[in-house]
């Protein structure tokens, strides 16, 4: 074995037990990869606060991502019993498809000419939005954590 093989391999250890990468890191990385067409637009997070709501005790989480053609803008609470509801905003307002992917299934709507849509019953798993526009690619969000 060459010096540098021993020393990487020695600098690959000491990282992996000082800081191991996440266990569903692959799946989560295949997950992303599975979905997005290499046509698609990826739009980036640009918020992620939470918000505690103004009628109750339940904690919403807003997510807006960017994107050349549009900015998605969504809205996760979650509700009794586990599950949680997704309100998304489209701008500029349009009907557009609207998907929810996750490993598991594939949710669809539509938004309306507002630009709004929603899915009002998600489990909580990695998913990602895809927006489809009409003649063009799609617009699609990060793999995020519902």
């Amino acid at each position: 074995m060459r010096f540098y093989e021993e020393v990487l391999g020695r600098l690959h250890d000491l990282w992996a037990q000082i800081d191991p990468a996440p266990p569903d890191l692959a799946d989560r990385t295949a997950f992303a990869f599975d979905f997005t067409t290499a046509h698609d637009e990826i739009a980036r997070a640009v918020r992620h606060p939470r918000v505690v709501g103004a009628r109750g005790d339940a904690e919403a989480r807003l997510i807006t991502f960017t994107g050349a053609r549009l900015t998605i803008v969504l809205s996760l609470t979650v509700k009794p019993g586990g599950m949680a509801r997704l309100d998304g905003w489209i701008i500029p307002a349009s009907a557009h498809l609207v998907e929810l992917r996750t490993a598991q299934s594939v949710q669809r709507t539509s938004s309306d000419g507002n630009g709004r849509f929603s899915f009002p019953a998600v489990d909580h798993a990695v998913a990602q939005l895809a927006v489809r526009i009409e003649g063009a690619s799609a617009v699609t969000t990060p793999a995020i954590e519902l």
